[in-house]
């Protein structure tokens, strides 16, 4: 087991307990106690932990600001029902972009090698799942990000994107308007996005229902330029109207076991 993963498999003991012990940490991931104590300084120096001399306890979220591997463990059955009817409509042979957010990294799950997929994603973390999967793979160079230590972005990934082309781009996003904006708290990864966009037939939104009726820093596009927008929420009619062009599905809840 990779650290990445290690450290979310302790995120998540720590969220459902609160506070959890070194010994009984080692117990139940399998690792010895120096790596457990290893790992919980290290997510103590992303401010996601406190700890004490004998254990650890979790840290209350900024709305927002919370890095890649808490975000993994925010609302796991909401995002893994919309993103598995995204998967229906993925075709064999095709082309993807995947972006850096934690709800299209799901889409994992859903992907095996017999569909001849190539992907291309700036998620370190989900390049290494797809490879594991024998899925074709091309993971995106560039400075890895501050706020997000499995991310790339920069000028050196928008170079390379500039040859790329794709069938799909799955992406999400901090934040859509009433006014049919969509922005984000980031402005490295929302270049990567804007860019993509321009180089994907179709595009699809992941919108889960905390997004809607918010606004980030950073535009990214208006919807009216998307092909689908995958959400957890029926949004308002009216709203829908609006944007005729767009088809809206609301994902079917499903148990996260």
């Amino acid at each position: 087991m990779g650290n990445i993963q290690r450290e979310s498999e302790i995120l998540q003991i720590l969220r459902e307990k609160t506070y959890d012990t070194v010994e009984n940490l080692s117990h139940v991931i399998h690792i010895s106690p120096s790596s457990i104590r290893r790992d919980l300084t290290h997510l103590e120096s992303q401010g996601l932990i406190q700890r004490d001399h004998g254990g650890a306890s979790i840290l209350p979220r900024i709305p927002g600001m919370a890095p890649f591997l808490s975000r993994m463990h925010e609302y796991k059955k909401e995002k893994s029902s919309i993103i598995r009817g995204v998967s229906d409509i993925i075709k064999p042979h095709s082309t993807l972009y995947i972006d850096s957010s934690t709800m299209a990294m799901d889409i994992y799950h859903y992907l095996s090698s017999d569909m001849n997929l190539t992907v291309f994603t700036n998620n370190m973390l989900l390049a290494q799942l797809l490879a594991e999967k024998k899925i074709k793979t091309y993971c995106i160079g560039g400075c890895i990000s501050k706020r997000n230590e499995v991310i790339t972005t920069g000028s050196y990934a928008l170079e390379m994107l500039k040859n790329i082309y794709v069938d799909f781009m799955l992406f999400s996003s901090s934040a859509l308007s009433e006014d049919g904006i969509i922005s984000d708290l980031d402005e490295d990864e929302t270049a990567i996005r804007k860019f993509m966009l321009s180089h994907a037939k179709t595009k699809i939104f992941l919108c889960h229902h905390d997004r809607f009726d918010n606004n980030a820093p950073f535009g990214l596009t208006d919807i009216h330029c998307l092909d689908y927008i995958f959400s957890d929420f029926d949004f308002p009619k009216c709203f829908q109207e609006r944007y005729a062009n767009v088809k809206f599905i609301k994902a079917t809840l499903v148990n996260n076991n």
